[in-house]
């Protein structure tokens, strides 16, 4: 079966960053193909849980809105808790005072906050707060993306449980995979990885991970997304995968399979 392997870097790449590039890729001459697969990726996991430019959210108190940023990185309910406490009271135009608690050590812990809001009495009656979210820290809140959650007797609480693993699903896209509207070059689970370790993703089968190649160009663009399309943002660290092409009308299940140990032969690694 006619083949050709291919190792990308993204740090040889012709322009853009290394997580949205253009790359060169040199075919071999007079051969052209009609299937990828990404047999091998690896990514460092050295993007945050809290990004720019999604990381806000906003405060109204008696129809004065106030965006709040909170600080770029990677941090547990703990720090979280503590750091949106303080820029709720900093931030606050009418100086009032707002906790945050959650389930502690002797209580059973249901992964939600509670906001509470003191010092909120104007004309003799208690005004009430709301909190707006957009499409990022929705899931540290515990709140629904694009919503608008408003205090109920100076009391509100998440509607969803708090997350604070980063990213645990990544997709690689390519421009070669036009005849998928997302153009998903291949999907990888980041659930096990430490955050600033590496994320390493093999094939496990040839025939049911190919994609089909919507034409055959020396110039291709390669992006790493979240599952809701929004880029990914590697820090200034490059991330390695392999491509195998070749002709999917000779391959059989099992004519695929049989290439993957050629396209797994490599020792490239992230420096």
């Amino acid at each position: 079966m006619d083949t050709f392997i291919t190792y990308i870097n993204s740090r040889d790449r012709l322009s853009g960053t290394d997580s949205r590039f253009t790359y060169r890729i040199e075919f071999p001459a007079q051969r052209t193909f009609n299937r990828v697969c990404a047999t091998r990726i690896t990514i460092p996991k050295s993007y945050y849980l809290i990004s720019e430019p999604n990381n806000w959210f906003i405060l109204e108190e008696m129809g004065i809105q106030t965006r709040v940023h909170v600080p770029v990185g990677n941090c547990g309910r703990k720090t979280f808790v503590r750091t949106v406490r303080d820029l709720l009271n900093f931030h606050s135009p009418h100086s009032w005072e707002y906790n945050i608690d959650y389930a502690g050590m002797n209580d059973i812990d249901d992964g939600k906050l509670t906001f509470t809001v003191k010092n909120n009495i104007f004309g003799e009656m208690e005004q009430q707060p709301s909190l707006i979210l957009g499409v990022g820290l929705f899931e540290q809140f515990g709140l629904n993306r694009n919503s608008r959650n408003d205090f109920e007797f100076s009391k509100m609480r998440s509607i969803n449980q708090v997350s604070f693993q980063a990213e645990d699903t990544l997709f690689l896209h390519s421009d070669m995979i036009k005849l998928d509207k997302r153009s998903v070059l291949q999907d990888i689970i980041a659930v096990n990885g430490v955050s600033f370790s590496s994320i390493t993703w093999e094939c496990p089968e040839v025939h049911s991970n190919c994609k089909r190649l919507d034409g055959q160009s020396e110039l291709v663009t390669f992006s790493l997304t979240d599952e809701d399309d929004y880029p990914i943002d590697l820090n200034g660290q490059n991330m390695l995968f392999t491509l195998l092409f070749f002709n999917g009308g000779d391959a059989s299940p099992r004519n695929a399979q049989a290439l993957l140990p050629l396209a797994s032969n490599t020792d490239e690694k992230i420096n």
